[in-house]
């Protein structure tokens, strides 16, 4: 009896340091991801907006402020303003809090899967630990990884929704569902699409276990019930924050809807592309390692395919994963969101479920040791390539800012009370100060003109309230892009006039300077 005591004890403390050991390995990955970047990206506005908010509302700067659906504003007052406050380098300190955050992400989606794998009944294995070592590795497209602006709390937070979602499902306590209805709140109004990503495909879910009498119309009114006031509750708190910080929710980025069968094929081809480029792990370590990424999930969703039909797995559990899947693919194709450019990252949910996919297939592993085999495989290939990437694409300098310090040079050669430039140079500027004597203004491009940025600053007080002679604007290289709006140089004159002089940066960028008077037109 003493011995199988042991035995058992020996197996758990080995269980333990297994989870342990791929916790640490999947940080690792996250954090090379994090990195290598950072190290291969331009700093731009979405990259340091929320932070120079976060540091505008600290030193009582309040001025009116346009953000978009999903606003962060949970993460400016509990992680960006505390971040803010501690001393050092802002870009150091953004690098680290955005490492922080991503790893963050990923031992929560590490917890969390763990337990919805276990409402399913679904014992966690290496096929877990596998799946969740590949979601590091492909980190770098699934989630905007060098952005702590972006949706990845979000993320663990929608999975969590899932969690006490079906939780309430399967016993619908005073616990779960208040649980669940806080949940559904904080998670709307910080991330309002988790409502499209993660809630619908919950119901609909939901909805076919009732049609086929595995669960209660009751339980499904019930869902159905606390998601409503969550976004209602969500609603309230977005319109209380609007008031008293005096801010305005955008809807930048939203698609049109597809009207024919023309437009709806060609956004499905354009979510495919999306799909696959979600989930490829990013060419910043070479093609080859797309390939292999790709096979590598092609074989697992062939695996998880054939495991229900062969009733290796459960099919309430296929049919929690395909539905989430399919809702999502169907709400990015007919939101219209598929036809825009970059919006693959609208895809980040697909991932944790197809994480829940693979942990299903432990009986593969129990069959054959060729799973694991090509599971170090894949592990030790993409290791080797992510870490040579990182040590070739290492340079502390920063070599993609090159114009951020060209911009900073050039206004600290002169005197100017102010000036403007792009949003995405003056907004990273901002963040990593360095700007002298000169309060630099965002100015974007809408239909081809120049227009006011209104972020942070009011630009009409500085205009009246800093007079100058002459005022530059600073072109990122020769143009000011908003894409797809691109003021270059003559639309820029034909709107304002012709400059009183030019000059250029130290990195050849135009510098068109005008009188004052000519920018109060800006709009």
């Amino acid at each position: 009896m003493m011995q199988v005591t042991i035995v058992k004890s020996w197996l758990s403390q080995v269980r333990h340091h297994t989870r342990l050991l791929f916790i640490l390995l999947g940080s690792a990955f996250i954090s090379v991801w994090t990195l290598l970047r950072f190290f291969n990206s331009t700093s731009t506005y979405d990259l340091t907006t929320q932070q120079v908010l976060a540091h505008s509302w600290l030193h009582g700067y309040a001025a009116p402020i346009s953000l978009g659906p999903t606003n962060y504003l949970l993460k400016i007052f509990l992680i960006y303003m505390p971040a803010d406050l501690l001393p050092g380098s802002p870009r150091l300190k953004l690098i680290l809090l955005t490492i922080l955050i991503n790893v963050a992400t990923y031992i929560l989606l590490f917890i969390v899967l763990q337990k919805i794998l276990a409402e399913f009944k679904i014992e966690v294995s290496s096929a877990f630990y596998s799946a969740m070592l590949w979601l590091s590795i492909v980190a770098g497209s699934v989630f905007w990884i060098e952005f702590a602006n972006s949706r990845n709390l979000e993320v663990a937070g929608g999975m969590f929704l899932v969690l006490y979602s079906l939780r309430v499902l399967r016993e619908p306590t005073k616990r779960n569902t208040v649980g669940l209805t806080l949940l559904a709140t904080l998670l709307f109004f910080a991330d309002t699409l988790q409502v499209y990503m993660v809630a619908l495909p919950i119901l609909v879910y939901a909805l076919l276990l009732a049609l086929f009498k595995k669960t209660s119309w009751k339980r499904i009114t019930t869902i159905f019930v606390i998601f409503s006031c969550g976004v209602i509750a969500a609603l309230i708190l977005t319109f209380i924050a609007r008031h008293v910080l005096d801010i305005t929710i955008s809807k930048a980025g939203a698609g049109t809807v597809p009207q024919d069968v023309s437009q709806i094929s060609r956004a499905a081809q354009a979510a495919i592309r999306s799909t696959v480029r979600q989930l490829s792990g990013g060419i910043d370590a070479g093609k080859p390692r797309e390939v292999v990424n790709l096979l590598f999930i092609v074989l697992g969703v062939i695996s998880f395919t054939l495991g229900i039909l062969r009733r290796k797995v459960a099919l309430r559990f296929g049919l929690f994963v395909v539905i989430f899947l399919i809702v999502d693919e169907l709400v990015y194709i007919f939101s219209g969101t598929a036809l825009q450019s970059d919006t693959s990252r609208y895809l980040v949910m697909l991932a944790p479920v197809i994480v829940l996919a693979l942990a299903s297939l432990s009986y593969l592993f129990e069959q054959s040791i060729v799973p694991k085999l090509v599971v170090i495989g894949f592990i030790l290939f993409n290791a080797f390539l992510l870490s040579h990437a990182l040590i070739q694409s290492w340079d502390t300098s920063f070599p993609k800012d090159r114009h951020l310090g060209s911009v900073m040079r050039y206004l600290n050669n002169h005197n100017y009370a102010y000036a403007f430039s792009s949003m995405d140079s003056a907004t990273p500027l901002a963040y990593y100060g360095g700007v002298k004597h000169t309060l630099l203004l965002p100015v974007a491009c809408g239909g081809g003109k120049l227009v006011h940025a209104y972020a942070f600053r009011d630009t009409h007080i500085a205009v009246d309230s800093n007079p100058s002679k002459l005022v530059p604007v600073i072109l990122d290289g020769q143009a000011i892009i908003n894409a797809p709006s691109v003021c270059t140089e003559q639309p820029i004159v034909n709107q304002l006039g012709k400059p009183a002089t030019t000059e250029t940066t130290d990195d050849g960028s135009s510098v068109l300077l005008f009188s004052s008077t000519r920018l109060l037109g800006l709009k």
